[in-house]
């Protein structure tokens, strides 16, 4: 088997890549798995699968300096042929039939639909990201406040509808992280069903061995990765309006992520509710954030409503995975879990209702559903264990 991370070096997509390969792992025990990627990847994905306990012995690295580019356009196209081109001229001298993209890139995947055409021997499974949040490109250009003329243009040319659409061979697969992914992607593009495997999300669970709650005595409100205007800022701005009002000592607010606004930033930096060595412009540490969790009682997931129809969220999936039950704004990904698991927190279908919950644990904590909403959350993280996930 060859997999390959062609995207990011680094810590960059480190922990979903890890998750993956470990099922490969332990899909395959005896299969060798060719991994084409970044050293400093592989270091950092060998470190992982290590600490779990993960055989890497048929792990076997083949360096591949990744694009690792913020833009992604035509200046992909060459690079994206390059690799598709030396992946396929690899697997054919080793009689490999099997290559698996970690990452769905845009020219990337015209190249690969290209070369299965040719060779049908080779089945090659390509996994779907964030860039999959492109191909409902009026939920897309929508997001944006600004420039939504140029953000349609440039998610259409430079996007994965178009790919996507065009006839897609035999021995091409797709894996998208959720049910609920795999549905709304049909919808848009009925022709792409019978070559789209659902899987849930993959993540290297750790044991947590005491679920402590209010240190320090004070209900703790974690806001999880990465806070920017598009995503969550506009509803938490207005949360912590209302909290500044509310005339009690026994909250905090914990941003475990980078704040992308400055003036949002500044703001908080005022605030005796926030903690403040929480507070960042730039990317922390792995264990920095690992830590800042650990010491969180609620996440708070303030997305837009209805968002995440097409992507997975991380966030969310760092919340179960430190058994951190969620007050959350409704969207199809998060619903799938309360759906199949029961009660893991607050599901709301309003910004006022999102308030209101948080305003009520404040008042008057509910200890004995916190302890029911973290028993469920251990069974998502028992059932969905990498070792019980097949990859087809």
């Amino acid at each position: 088997m060859i997999v390959i991370e062609h995207i990011k070096d680094g810590v960059h997509h480190s922990e979903i890549n890890a998750a993956v390969i470990a099922i490969f792992l332990n899909n395959n025990p005896t299969e060798k798995i060719h991994f084409f990627c970044g050293d400093e990847h592989y270091k950092i994905i060998c470190g992982l699968l290590v600490d779990h306990n993960i055989d890497t012995s048929n792990l076997i690295h083949h360096r591949l300096d990744p694009y690792d580019d913020f833009v992604r356009d035509y200046k992909l196209l060459f690079f994206d042929y390059n690799v598709v081109r030396d992946i396929f001229k690899y697997a054919i001298k080793n009689l490999e039939h099997k290559v698996v993209f970690l990452y769905t890139s845009t020219f990337l995947l015209y190249f690969i639909k290209l070369f299965c055409f040719f060779y049908k021997n080779i089945s090659v499974t390509s996994c779907l990201h964030g860039d999959l949040e492109r191909i409902d490109l009026k939920a897309y250009t929508n997001s944006f406040k600004k420039n939504k003329f140029f953000v349609f243009f440039y998610a259409l040319i430079f996007g994965l509808r178009i790919p996507m659409s065009i006839h897609t061979p035999r021995n091409l697969k797709y894996i998208v992280y959720g049910e609920s992914i795999k549905k709304n992607v049909i919808k848009i593009i009925p022709t792409l069903n019978p070559y789209i495997q659902a899987v849930p999300h993959p993540y290297l669970y750790k044991k947590i061995k005491e679920n402590n709650i209010l240190i320090n005595n004070k209900i703790n409100f974690g806001v999880i990765g990465l806070s920017s205007n598009r995503k969550n800022i506009p509803y938490l701005k207005k949360l912590i309006d209302k909290l500044t009002q509310v005339d009690n000592n026994n909250f905090n607010i914990i941003f475990s992520g980078r704040i992308l606004d400055e003036d949002f930033y500044r703001s908080l930096l005022t605030l005796k509710f926030v903690q403040q060595n929480s507070l960042s412009t730039k990317v922390i540490s792995n264990d920095k954030r690992n830590s800042l969790i650990s010491c969180m009682d609620y996440s708070l997931c303030t997305y837009q409503y209805n968002s995440y129809k097409l992507i997975a969220s991380g966030a969310f999936m760092d919340a179960i995975n430190f058994e951190k039950p969620l007050i959350a704004i409704n969207n199809d990904y998060i619903s799938q879990y309360f759906y199949r698991y029961g009660n893991i927190g607050y599901l709301l279908d309003s910004y006022e209702e999102f308030e209101k919950k948080i305003l009520d644990i404040i008042n008057n904590f509910p200890y004995d559903e916190y302890k029911l909403q973290v028993s469920n959350i251990k069974k998502i993280k028992a059932q969905e264990n990498i070792k019980n996930i097949i990859i087809k």
